[in-house]
Parts: C-alpha cells; sequence; structure tokens
C-alpha cells in the first residue's frame, strides 16, 4: 500500500504543494515587513513637513533629520513657488 503512493508523481507533488506554501508564507510576511517600514517612513515624513511648515515650532531636530541629511531612503524635491528645481536627493537619475 505504501508503494504505491510513493511514486515520482507523489513525490513531486508534495514538493510543489511545499514550495508553493512557502513562497506564499514568505511573500505574505515580506510584504507586511515592507508595509511597517513604509508606513514608519512615511509617518516621519508627514510628521517633519507638519513642523517644518508651522512657523511656531522652533524643534527642528526630526525636519533635519529627514529633510536635511542625507537619508538614502526617502526621496526629496525642493521645488519654488512656481515650480523649479533647487534641490534633490536620494533619486536614480
Amino acid at each position: 500500500m505504501i508503494q504505491q503512493w510513493t511514486n515520482w508523481r507523489t513525490i513531486l507533488t508534495i514538493s510543489a504543494i511545499l514550495i508553493i506554501g512557502g513562497t506564499i508564507y514568505y511573500s505574505t510576511y515580506l510584504s507586511k515587513k515592507i508595509a511597517r517600514e513604509e508606513r514608519i517612513k512615511i509617518e516621519q515624513w508627514a510628521e517633519a513637513v507638519k513642523s517644518n511648515s508651522d512657523p511656531s515650532i522652533n524643534e527642528t531636530n526630526l525636519t533635519s533629520r529627514i529633510l536635511i541629511e542625507n537619508s538614502i531612503d526617502i526621496p526629496l524635491l525642493v521645488l519654488t513657488e512656481k515650480d523649479s528645481l533647487l534641490d534633490f536627493r536620494n533619486l536614480d537619475s
């Protein structure tokens, strides 16, 4: 009876199911991890923009950390009111 089930097709099928299951599990784990990291980055960015635009806030640690330092994660374009480019950072080209 056992020899009936242990042919090459059964082994191949079980291997394929394990590979597909592992791939789905790892993809889900990776997407959740990336989503968490991106949420943190966007919250930091929003806080920096908010504190940078409020003239009553003198504390600029968060703003300078995100906007001025060369963070390799967050792309930055500095434009004038007439949309001319003043500075850019962390862009591919």
